[in-house]
């Protein structure tokens, strides 16, 4: 995930790298007017339960706020833009069941 945000007229691109076999994005805030002004993902580490939190933007805006549900596993983003993103939406499949463990031998 690449995502640029302008801060003072400067700006300031970084990139936001998920293993995706351990990790997962589970919640979407933001801040939003007639832009998106700013957004923070929370992303869950299956090894440890912890969340670390990747923030972009400023203050402007209302505040909103995408849930992944629990049995759920984030999919993709859906954004309008004109230059600028206007509106963010995510999509999320349902986490399919667990393999049954193999019979013991």
């Amino acid at each position: 995930l690449h995502i640029r945000s302008s801060r003072d007229g400067g700006v300031v691109a970084r990139r936001v790298d998920l293993d995706t076999e351990h990790e997962t994005l589970v919640q979407i805030d933001g801040r939003s007017g007639g832009l998106v002004d700013a957004l923070e993902l929370h992303i869950r580490s299956s090894r440890d339960g912890k969340v670390r939190v990747e923030s972009f933007g400023g203050t402007g805006g209302k505040r909103f706020s995408i849930v992944v549900p629990e049995d759920h596993r984030f999919f993709a983003f859906k954004g309008g833009s004109g230059g600028h993103l206007h509106n963010i939406a995510a999509y999320a499949l349902p986490t399919p069941p667990a393999a049954p463990a193999a019979p013991a031998q």
